[in-house]
């Protein structure tokens, strides 16, 4: 399984579960919550109550799937670029579903679950022959980039903050936050999937990172994009 799919994987199952525990999002940062987790700036014994956690899980909902929108803008690019018109096609049904809250139960998470699956391994087949690009498809792809390093930190900050709190959680003894453990199942999921997700991305940007830099492609704004991870 390649890097790229095993993020798709991750975060599109991690959203099934979230999509059917999430109470309403609150505004606001993640910094909100930083100083309740341990290793993310606050002390050493945990502070987050069961209602931060939830407003938490909330917004990381939110996070993750302006993430995904702005992954699915970019994978619709590079197959253009490559000239997978039909696999672009798809990853903008994707992008214009997310940002439509179109994805509303398991089956159809599913369902585009195998859409982008399919699109991921034709791109992936694409760089991986040395695809060399045409001037037209070199100012198509790299206009991916951009979408594509936003939406990468984004997901790479979402799971970084949920592996820092499913740590906090899941040793908590706080009777409040076991009570409510059932409902923050997704949060946790998703914390203890980051690893991989994470290292998924870092693969993936790198062999982006590579074709580009083949095809005479400007990364250094992609570059600056991923520079904290």
């Amino acid at each position: 399984m390649t890097p790229y799919r095993n993020w798709i994987l991750s975060i599109l199952a991690t959203m099934s579960f979230l999509m059917t525990t999430l109470p309403t999002a609150q505004a606001g940062p993640f910094d909100k919550f930083k100083k309740a987790i341990p290793g993310m700036g606050g002390d050493e014994t945990p502070q987050l109550s069961a209602a931060d956690a939830l407003d938490q899980q909330a917004e990381l909902m939110e996070q993750v799937t302006k993430s995904l929108t702005q992954l699915a803008h970019s994978q619709s690019l590079m197959a253009e670029a490559l000239g997978l018109k039909e696999e672009a096609s798809i990853a903008s049904q994707n992008a214009a579903d997310l940002e439509a809250g179109g994805l509303t139960g398991s089956d159809d998470m599913e369902k585009r679950l195998a859409n982008s699956d399919t699109v991921t391994d034709s791109i992936e087949a694409k760089m991986a022959e040395g695809e060399q690009l045409t001037d037209e498809s070199k100012q198509i792809f790299a206009s991916s980039l951009r979408p594509y390093g936003l939406g990468s930190a984004g997901m790479i900050t979402s799971s970084k903050t949920a592996a820092a709190t499913a740590s906090s959680l899941t040793s908590s003894a706080d009777p409040q936050i076991l009570a409510k453990m059932d409902e923050l199942k997704s949060i946790v999921s998703f914390g203890k999937a980051a690893p991989s997700i994470i290292s998924g991305f870092k693969d993936t940007t790198a062999s982006i990172i590579k074709f580009a830099q083949a095809n005479n492609i400007d990364t250094s704004e992609l570059e600056a994009d991923i520079a904290d991870w």
